[in-house]
């Protein structure tokens, strides 16, 4: 650096750039209940035209890790990728884990977390009417798809209006006798249940659907960052919240290189 040439404004200038692509800064907050529930607010930093602080659709996500691991700090390069890229507040919620707490300690944390936003997403810079999206991974998405229904069935408001789900648990209960036969499964044992989610989804609630598939690849595999699928599947995210976003218009959409899985679906 000694014989280094150039103007500090040209670093103030550059270094500014790079700040503009980034979110700001996580804010974590306790959200009042049974058992103050940590979250960790991501939000854009993108500067309006009137001066006026920006206001953004709200993203509330849960973590994965079997309902036993997994915190705030879980998925949060993920989140930070989500909020600059797409333009969402997002919430990443924690909740009470097994076995010190059963159920349905963690899913009660989970849904008064959901309804908190619904009176509080001003905030954390969310704005319910540009859009409501819950999603969770694994676990997560197991909370996610059953808090949608509660939340349907209590008249929630404003609405959920989207789901994002990665690699969801969606087992039917009568179909629990069935995992005993998975236990030495190599790749991901509960693929074929969200496969069957997502066909439930779109026949009997008229629901715009996308699917993105990755073949020979076992449950949580984007933690291998260097494995170009991982690469793929946080581009598939972010496209994924593009099209939740824009209203899931297309109909049924499905990515992946399997044969036949369309004629998969057709089968159940």
């Amino acid at each position: 650096m000694r014989n280094f040439r150039g103007s500090d404004d040209h670093i103030i200038q550059r270094r500014a750039t790079f700040q503009k692509l980034a979110a700001e800064g996580p804010q974590i907050r306790k959200i009042p209940g049974n058992d103050e529930i940590l979250v960790r607010s991501y939000t854009p930093r993108r500067p309006t035209q009137s001066g006026s602080a920006a206001a953004y659709p709200v993203f509330v996500d849960y973590h994965g890790d079997g309902y036993t691991f997994g915190d705030i700090e879980t998925g949060d390069d993920n989140f930070r990728l989500l909020s600059a890229r797409n333009g969402l507040a997002v919430l990443n919620v924690d909740y009470r884990l097994a076995p010190r707490y059963l159920f349905p300690k963690g899913f009660e944390d989970a849904y008064g977390v959901l309804r908190w936003v619904t009176k509080n997403a001003p905030s954390f810079a969310g704005d319910m009417n540009k859009g409501f999206l819950v999603g969770g991974v694994s676990a997560g998405g197991n909370f996610a798809g059953a808090l949608a229904n509660v939340a349907l069935d209590e008249g929630l408001q404003p609405p959920i209006t989207r789901l994002l789900l990665s690699i969801p648990c969606c087992l039917m209960p009568q179909a629990f006798h069935l995992l005993p036969q998975y236990k030495d499964e190599r790749l991901d044992p509960i693929r074929d249940n969200a496969l069957l989610f997502a066909k439930l989804l779109r026949e009997q609630s008229n629901a715009e659907t996308k699917i993105d598939l990755y073949d020979d690849l076992p449950h949580g595999f984007w933690r291998f960052q260097k494995l170009p699928a991982a690469q793929r599947w946080h581009i598939d995210i972010y496209e994924g919240t593009k099209f939740l976003l824009e209203g899931g218009k297309g109909g049924f959409h499905v990515n992946g290189t399997e044969n036949g899985l369309n004629e998969y679906l057709s089968a159940f």
